[in-house]
């Protein structure tokens, strides 16, 4: 009887901590709130300007770039889910805003791709893996930075800005 007990109570003890792991690894691959609440805290900073478009509103562009038979447009409207874009006042070396948002930002779980420090710039450029085929990309540089949710592979700085330039001009149509 009390080996059954035993038996019992270890198969709960297992079964409760695959749970907690399982929801502790699940719930690590959402976007980082923490992060984003980071970012927000720049909106209304007056020194900076700030650009952001959610889920929702890639979901309407979709349905728009689908209208016009755009299929380039509608790769990625329906591939992104989340973009912000902070544009900061130059002032004090230029470094002020990547030194703030660094020291503010906690970034452990995301993976460096690239980084530049000189007399004429300033970038890191970092990646986080979540579920569902999605990632964050987040550039931070000294005039700002670009974050953003989606399924696309971003391979290069250059593409990054330009599809954040992309959204921005479709969304102020």
């Amino acid at each position: 009887m009390m080996k059954m007990m035993t038996n019992k109570l270890i198969r709960s003890a297992i079964l409760l901590a695959l749970i907690f792991t399982f929801q502790s690894s699940t719930m690590g691959q959402t976007r980082n709130e923490k992060l984003i609440k980071v970012i927000e805290g720049y909106a209304d900073n007056k020194e900076c300007s700030f650009f952001e478009t959610t889920e929702e509103m890639f979901k309407l562009m979709s349905k728009r770039a689908e209208k016009e038979a755009d299929p380039r447009m509608l790769e990625y409207f329906k591939k992104t889910k989340y973009v912000v874009n902070i544009q900061a006042s130059i002032r004090n070396g230029n470094d002020w805003f990547i030194d703030s948002f660094i020291k503010k930002a906690n970034l452990d779980d995301y993976t460096l791709l690239m980084r530049a420090k000189s007399n004429t710039r300033n970038y890191k450029f970092f990646k986080r893996d979540l579920a569902q085929n999605l990632s964050e990309y987040l550039l931070v540089h000294r005039r700002g930075l670009y974050f953003m949710v989606t399924a696309m592979d971003i391979s290069t700085l250059e593409e990054m800005a330009g599809v954040v330039e992309m959204v921005s001009e479709a969304g102020g149509q």
